[in-house]
């Protein structure tokens, strides 16, 4: 997969990614000062679309999900403490629109536990 850093891509008014003025397919990360990825997002002829991850700075994942060309989150989002405990996990029907949420505290103890009968 091609791999670009996020300072040498364009954004249009619809934000659409160009990488040398073509649309892009591949992935763009953003890194820190020192070098590490802190994000990762997938494109597609320009479009978010595939893995987008995000890190924190001690390098522990922070969230995982996937997205759908238009459509925004789709399935399973996870975000994590920075102490590497799961902290939130979203569920996304194929159009985006939440089906549930679960959040836990940074000792692990379910904080929210929600189930929509119709997505939101």
């Amino acid at each position: 997969m091609r791999r670009v850093n996020e300072e040498d891509i364009d954004f249009d008014e619809t934000e659409m990614v160009f990488y040398e003025g073509e649309p892009f397919t591949g992935e763009v990360v953003e890194t820190d000062r020192a070098g590490n990825i802190v994000a990762a997002v997938a494109y597609n002829q320009g479009y978010r679309h595939g893995p987008w991850r995000e890190w924190h700075s001690n390098g522990n994942l922070l969230i995982e999900g996937r997205v759908e060309f238009g459509k925004g989150p789709v399935g399973t989002w996870k975000k994590w403490h920075k102490n590497g405990a799961l902290a939130e996990e979203r569920r996304f029907d194929d159009h985006g629109r939440t089906l549930s949420i679960r959040e836990w505290d940074e000792n692990g103890a379910l904080t929210v536990d929600e189930a929509y009968s119709k997505p939101v």
